[in-house]
């Protein structure tokens, strides 16, 4: 009844090389290796991430690239997103780390928020190919790289301010 591709293609004259089982095997060995490389959603996982690359990936969309509210969903939430540059200034030149930490960990819904739209990262930033003690220590450890980076930017810091 019906014809294979390969049946159509080679009365279409398509030429097809004698494939060997050790071609097969370098072919299919490629394929694996490929696809094994592209297997984990991310090149490294988030708990190696940088303070600097966690903010790229996980909070630029919303705050933004400078982090001042101006990120491409911004107008999506109900008000906004904050400039997470003037933190300190908020907060009476005082940067709040537990407060900011507990924001980012799902521990304190911020008003400016509304109702819980910022997502709970916790989650996202724990490692679930570890032990429950060992992955809630890189969770917090990643919230810590977070939370150091966004003390970093804070307006009206001298030059060679670091943080504690």
């Amino acid at each position: 009844m019906g014809m294979s591709a390969v049946s159509l293609l080679k009365r279409s004259g398509w030429v097809f090389p004698e494939l060997r089982p050790p071609l097969l095997f370098l072919i299919g060995g490629g394929v694996l290796l490929l696809s094994a490389c592209a297997a984990s959603q991310y090149s490294i996982q988030p708990h190696e991430y940088s303070g600097v690359r966690l903010y790229q990936t996980f909070c630029a969309s919303c705050h933004g690239l400078t982090a001042r509210g101006d990120g491409p969903l911004a107008p999506l939430l109900k008000a906004g997103a904050p400039d997470l540059t003037r933190i300190s200034e908020r907060n009476g030149g005082t940067f709040p780390r537990e407060e900011v930490r507990k924001i980012i960990d799902g521990r304190s819904e911020h008003a400016r928020h509304g109702s819980r739209t910022m997502p709970v990262w916790a989650f996202e930033f724990y490692p679930d190919h570890m032990s429950d003690r060992r992955a809630r220590l890189e969770a917090e450890a990643t919230i810590d790289r977070l939370v150091n980076y966004l003390e970093t930017i804070q307006r009206g810091q001298p030059d060679n301010w670091r943080p504690e």
